[in-house]
C-alpha cells in the first residue's frame, strides 16, 4: 500500500480523466492497492455521469422579481469613512451599519433561490 498521501488526492482528478502521465500512473497504481479509493473513483465517475446528463431548469419569474427588487437597495460603492462622509445624523449610520451586516444574507438567500429554482 502506498504510503504517500498525496495520491489519495488524484482519484477525482483520475475519474475525469483531468490528470498527467505521471500522476494517472500513479493514481492508477494507488488504485489497484486502496480499496476505499477504489470505492471513491466509482462514485466520482458515478456523479461526473449524472452531472452530465443533468438538466437545468431557468429559475422562475419570482426569483428575478425578487433580485430585481433587491438590487437597488444594494450599496455600490465602499462606505464613506467618518472624515470623507457628510453629517447624516445617527439614524443614517444605524441603517448603513445594519444593511451591513444583512446584506450577506441577501445574497446567499438569493444564490440558494437560484439553486433550487434550477434543480440544484
Amino acid at each position: 500500500m502506498s504510503t504517500d498521501n498525496e495520491v489519495h488526492g488524484l482519484t477525482a482528478g483520475y475519474a475525469v480523466n483531468a490528470l498527467t502521465t505521471e500522476e494517472q500512473a500513479r493514481a492508477e497504481e494507488h488504485l489497484a492497492e486502496c480499496e476505499d479509493c477504489h470505492r471513491d473513483l466509482a462514485e466520482f465517475r458515478a456523479t461526473a455521469v449524472r452531472l452530465a446528463y443533468a438538466e437545468a431548469h431557468p429559475p422562475g419569474e419570482h426569483v428575478w422579481r425578487n433580485l430585481r427588487s433587491s438590487v437597488p437597495n444594494v450599496r455600490q460603492l465602499p462606505p464613506e469613512t467618518a472624515e470623507k462622509a457628510p453629517s447624516r445624523g445617527p439614524a443614517t449610520v444605524t441603517s448603513l451599519s445594519r444593511r451591513h451586516r444583512v446584506l450577506p444574507w441577501l445574497v446567499a438567500a438569493a444564490c440558494l433561490l437560484l439553486a433550487v429554482a434550477m434543480g440544484g
